[in-house]
């Protein structure tokens, strides 16, 4: 079935994409989901009743990003983290601001700081850092040119 524009899978396709790898230390469940799915992840989630997206963040692990949304039931008092992991040499995924309206700002955040792409988002520009800004200061390949801005290293 097709709800505005967006696939929407049955319950057990549903349950094959968000299987629970693991919990975190508070165990809330935590959910792998491939990039390519994560659109119509994000719209299940909403339809089972995960109506606030808490927070949309990203990890530089050295290797690849990882993309970490975190949601929560107000009607079931309960949370689901969702993770995706990015190609490092052209991170890129599917914007869920459709979805829920509060991820332009994170999005928007997440490519300032560490240049991940959100395709179909309306408006993805820098938000912390000043236009024109070289790089993406929260990765960890960052090299801080201007030597007035480097506060950690001796001298």
């Amino acid at each position: 079935m097709f709800i505005c524009g967006v696939l929407m899978m049955n319950r057990d396709e549903i349950l094959r994409i968000l299987e629970v790898k693991t919990f975190d230390s508070s165990m809330t469940p935590v959910v792998e989901v491939d990039k390519s799915k994560i659109l119509e992840a994000v719209s299940v989630l909403k339809q089972e009743g995960y109506d606030m997206m808490l927070c949309l963040s990203c990890v530089d692990s050295g290797d690849c990003f990882e993309i970490v949304y975190n949601f929560y039931s107000t009607e079931e008092k309960k949370s689901v983290v969702v993770k995706t992991h990015l190609d490092r040499e052209y991170p890129e995924v599917k914007s869920v601001s459709s979805v829920y309206p509060c991820a332009d700002w994170y999005e928007r955040e997440v490519f300032d700081l560490f240049g991940v792409e959100f395709s179909g988002h309306g408006d993805l520009r820098r938000l912390l850092m000043p236009e024109g800004w070289d790089g993406y200061p929260l990765r960890k390949d960052y090299v801080q040119k201007d030597s007035r801005l480097r506060w950690n290293e001796r001298r």
